[in-house]
Parts: structure tokens; C-alpha cells; sequence
């Protein structure tokens, strides 16, 4: 069984531009940083980003990974519609315990626009999976409301 969860942020750019800053190495770098993200590298090849980093382990998983967690994270986007609406996969692996699939949507609305992640959460992990997947739901979710501000200050600049 798995969980699904889904988060929103509202981008102050065009699709366009919203796509130009969520593609750009250095805000992926920055936002992984200050989302609690460490050793963080980042490889962007036109529209596929790769991330791996450590995250912090949630308490309940730190007896099995220790206080980090390695996590391994792959984006791909598909080409813009006619009004520059993108879909796209996020597929997460968390040291092979947990697996993150999901769908990205950013969405056009004039001179903003929005971006939607639909995941669904799987820990591989007996007895404690489903505690862990609901860890992972809450840390997902901050981690997007965490990186709303930080994509928007990359849009002001």
C-alpha cells in the first residue's frame, strides 16, 4: 500500500519564466539547501534535473538510515502547450526504502502561474512503512511550502 499526497506553491512569473528558475542549476542547489538538503549536487540536462543529497532522516527511520538519508531525485518535463502549461514526473528514491512517483503540473495564468506535485509515497519498510510514508508526507509538504518563497524571490530578480 502507499500514500498520496499533493502541494501546490503560486509562482509571481509567467510559465515561462516559472520554468526558467525551476530548470536553473542554481536555484535547484539553493532551494535543496534551505529545505534541509546537504551535499547537494545538481546536474541539469534540458529538461531532466538530477539531484542527490542527504535529507534528515525522520526519528522513527533513524534507527535503520542514522541521522541522514541518501536521496536520489530525478525531474522531467515535457514541452510547453500552446499557452506554456508543462506536465512532468518526479521520481524520488530515498535510500532505497522509499519511493516517490509522481506528477508535475505548472500551469499558466497570465503573468503568474502555478505548480502542482501529485505524489504517491511507498516505504518498503516492514511494520513501520506506514508511519515512515506519513514522515515522508509531512516532510514533502514542508519542504514545497518552504520552497514557494525561495522560487519567488529567483522570479523577482
Amino acid at each position: 500500500m502507499s500514500k498520496k499526497t499533493s502541494a501546490s506553491m503560486n509562482l509571481n512569473g509567467d510559465a515561462e519564466a516559472a520554468y526558467a528558475v525551476l530548470i536553473d542549476p542554481g536555484y535547484v542547489q539553493e532551494k535543496n539547501e534551505k529545505t534541509g538538503g546537504s551535499d547537494v549536487n545538481v546536474t541539469v540536462d534540458g529538461d531532466v534535473v538530477k539531484v542527490t543529497r542527504n535529507l534528515p532522516a525522520p526519528p522513527i527511520a533513524q534507527k535503520i538510515s542514522g541521522p541522514t538519508i541518501a536521496s536520489d531525485e530525478t525531474t522531467t518535463w515535457g514541452p510547453a502547450d500552446a499557452d506554456g502549461n508543462r506536465t512532468g514526473t518526479l521520481v524520488v528514491d530515498l535510500g532505497g526504502k522509499v519511493k516517490m512517483n509522481g506528477t508535475l503540473t505548472l500551469a499558466a495564468n497570465g503573468d503568474t502561474s502555478s505548480l502542482t506535485i501529485d505524489m504517491d509515497i511507498k516505504a518498503s519498510v516492514p511494520f513501520i512503512g506506514g508511519k515512515i510514508e506519513g514522515d515522508a508526507i509531512k516532510q514533502f509538504e514542508r519542504a514545497v511550502a518552504a520552497e514557494e518563497p525561495i522560487a519567488n524571490a529567483w522570479l523577482a530578480k
